[in-house]
């Protein structure tokens, strides 16, 4: 059976840490599935009954588009979750937007050439939501692969630059202390993503780690004390779209 890419190091710390929890506790028993896509769903049709409050109180939402105001609404989600993916503000949105459009396309009515419909309703995008979101915390599929867009466009975002200066080798280990990921598999990703050991007696991490477990341990242990990184915020199964 062909091992499972997952996109882990696109994923904030908090997120990360509760959809790994979700997709251990499932692999004994699917039932741990349903909290987050029950809570997925909810948000999504509840979006309509947003959507009719702020159209009453702003008239002026009836001639914007249906997936500009639903894009407002989930990008800070999009971007928690997807917290170490650099992407410009404007190409995330438009590749939400454009998602939106792709995949509503069977629920739309056309449109008139000549006439402009106010937007009364956004029911038509709902299932096309609820697809996204659930995508947006697969931990199988990238933000770039979702979104369709190109390769040059999305870069991970080194999380320890902001504090020190910090490598990518840094950002992994940082990723792998606060979701408590075993050396192994920490060392695995560092290998996955081409970073090589500045030790040159040793060809990849994973083999440092296997011949000289100190010398990997005390590499973590350094970059650990020498980081000043803290996240936080509210796990992903209790989170809310901005209201």
């Amino acid at each position: 059976m062909p091992t499972r890419k997952f996109y882990d190091t696109e994923f904030g710390a908090e997120p990360l840490r509760d959809l790994e929890k979700r997709d251990l506790l499932a692999s004994s028993n699917p039932v741990h599935l349903v909290p987050l896509t029950y809570n997925l769903v909810t948000k999504a049709e509840g979006m309509e009954q947003r959507f009719q409050r702020d159209r009453k109180a702003n008239p002026l939402f009836e001639t914007t588009a249906a997936e500009i105001w639903i894009v407002a609404e989930i990008i800070p989600f999009v971007k928690e979750v997807r917290a170490n993916v650099a992407l410009d503000d404007e190409l995330l949105s438009d590749g939400l937007q454009r998602y939106l459009r792709r995949e509503s396309k069977q629920y739309l009515s056309p449109r008139p050439d000549d006439d402009e419909p106010l937007v009364t309703t956004i029911e038509p995008y709902i299932p096309a939501l609820k697809k996204l979101l659930d995508a947006i915390c697969d931990r199988r599929k990238s933000l770039r692969g979702i979104l369709r867009l190109s390769a040059n466009a999305v870069t991970i975002r080194d999380t320890s630059a902001r504090h020190n200066g910090g490598t990518s080798r840094q950002a992994i280990f940082l990723l792998g202390i606060k979701g408590k990921w075993s050396n192994y598999r920490i060392a695995n990703m560092l290998d996955d993503k081409g970073l090589k050991p500045k030790n040159k007696d040793f060809k990849s991490y994973a083999e440092m780690y296997r011949i000289k477990p100190g010398v990997f341990y005390s590499m973590k242990h350094n970059i650990k004390k020498n980081s000043h990184a803290h996240d936080s915020g509210t796990p992903i199964l209790n989170q809310n779209f901005s209201s």
